[in-house]
């Protein structure tokens, strides 16, 4: 509870007042929909143009020209790389006239997936990549693994400054886990969760998983300055409600959520 000062009669007077009050009211359900409804199409709208298609589509040819010239005359690896150049000269093209990038995911899929396969990593969609190489012999998360893992470990450590159910923090990680549900989630475990928070903690600063979990737990208190106790509903509602795109780290997520997990 939060107090006031005022006065009577040259005496001070507490004045009680409820401290919920400082906080917005908790989302209905039609307000979480409409919410979700308005982001998916802000997400794949059509934004304005930069202009110039004509020129834009000239300067295109160029580049897939020269590329393809390269493609033509040399070895494996310079293969891969020029259909990198290639897809992605597209997709510079098909951004700078106005196509949201989840528009264009399914076609920056398969360049996340060569891209990742040069740095010993997997893309779940394609085929395992050769983990020759790579530290330990195994294969390197993706980036899309490191941004949920990033996620997860914010999520985890805000759970853990704000329970207050006691126990020791395998307990309290075990209870995070089953409060972590519905269609962005999955299947968690506190082994995840506690896998999550360990990652974040050993990287380095620039490393994926620690710039996404920070710029997580930033969103994170945004919503608790909003939402007081409702914070943590609120975020794990978001989450769920995201469309389904590796550009948020949510590559695994199921097709949808089981009946009972539909609302949180």
């Amino acid at each position: 509870m939060a107090s006031g000062v005022g006065r009577r009669s040259g005496k001070p007077i507490v004045v009680q007042q409820n401290a919920m009050a400082d906080y917005l009211p908790m989302p209905t359900e039609a307000q979480f929909r409409e919410a979700a409804e308005i982001g998916r199409t802000e997400h794949y709208a059509r934004k304005p143009s930069a202009g110039g298609r004509v020129s834009a589509l000239a300067q295109l040819n160029e580049q897939l020209t020269e590329i393809a010239q390269q493609y033509e005359t040399t070895a494996l690896p310079g293969q891969r790389m020029s259909v990198l150049e290639a897809q992605t000269a597209v997709l510079d093209f098909l951004e700078a006239q106005g196509f949201s990038p989840l528009v264009l995911a399914p076609l920056f899929r398969p360049v996340d997936a060569l891209a990742e396969r040069e740095n010993f990593r997997m893309d779940p969609l394609f085929a395992e990549r050769p983990t020759e190489g790579a530290k330990g012999g195994r294969a390197k998360r993706s980036h899309d693994q490191e941004n949920r893992a990033g996620m997860l470990a914010a999520l985890s450590d805000f759970w853990l400054e704000t329970d207050r159910a006691g126990g020791n923090q395998k307990d309290r990680l075990a209870r995070a886990a089953r409060a972590f549900k519905g269609r962005w989630f999955g299947h968690i475990t506190s082994e995840q969760l506690q896998s999550a928070r360990h990652l974040v903690s050993q990287e380095a600063a620039d490393h994926a998983a620690v710039k996404s979990a920070r710029r997580f737990r930033i969103f994170i208190d945004e919503q608790k300055r909003d939402f007081g106790p409702n914070a943590l509903a609120v975020v794990i509602r978001h989450l769920n409600d995201l469309p389904r795109s590796p550009a948020l780290g949510n590559w695994e997520v199921l097709q949808e959520a089981p009946a009972e997990d539909e609302k949180i």
